[in-house]
């Protein structure tokens, strides 16, 4: 693995472990450093989106598959991403509201 990852995937795996997305307002944040980004994707000749999705598959590889509450985490910050690429800007709105 490209060593300047590990830091930044240790830290999203670590957040993802100890978080409990069910209880929060917002969903969790999983992209790498912008300067990170940047690097990689001309060192790789590939776009943000393309790095982005390989980006979401290193986490997914670097979590414990034993421990399901990361996993839970995981899918839940993946389903809030699609519904919101899907959806549009609408959807990106806190999950829970006062009425």
């Amino acid at each position: 693995m490209f060593d300047p990852i590990k830091p930044a995937l240790g830290a999203i795996v670590s957040s993802l472990k100890e978080t409990n997305l069910s209880k929060r307002a917002q969903s969790l944040r999983m992209v790498p450093p912008a300067d990170l980004m940047e690097t990689i994707c001309q060192k790789l000749k590939i776009k943000k989106k393309q790095f982005l999705r390989c980006w979401e598959i290193l986490i997914f590889l670097s979590l414990d598959s034993q421990d399901h509450k990361s996993v839970d985490n995981f899918r839940a910050c993946i389903y809030d991403f699609m519904k919101g690429e899907i959806l549009g800007s609408a959807s990106r709105t806190n999950r829970k509201r006062l009425l």
